[in-house]
């Protein structure tokens, strides 16, 4: 499976995100909100969002040996789920309690 996520100077959707969950070897624009994601030949394939040859290149590259890109995608899995919603609502409640507890310090002024 292949998902083709190309961007340009917008924030990163979750199409991007569920496709890495599923599997795919996710070939994206080489561009600020991929970047933040996709580290290129690790969890994804970045390519430069103006060059479609390259786009198509990569896209025939991973079509004609799907098996080379296995730790790609497992990697991309991976990269997911640090996305998922239990770890974020996680990361916010960890916020509230350092601000909670710094608000209770037992300094004295």
């Amino acid at each position: 499976m292949i998902h083709v996520y190309l961007t340009y100077l917008f924030v990163l959707s979750w199409s991007m995100l569920e496709a890495m969950a599923s599997g795919c070897v996710v070939i994206g624009s080489d561009t600020a909100p991929v970047k933040e994601v996709i580290v290129d030949g690790v969890n994804g394939l970045l390519v430069d969002f103006f060059d479609s040859e390259e786009i198509a290149r990569k896209f025939c590259s991973v079509l004609r040996s799907c098996e080379d890109f296995s730790l790609i995608r497992e990697a991309a899995r991976s990269t997911a789920i640090r996305f998922d919603i239990k770890y974020g609502v996680k990361g916010y409640f960890d916020i509230f309690d350092r601000a909670i507890s710094g608000c209770y310090s037992t300094q004295t002024v």
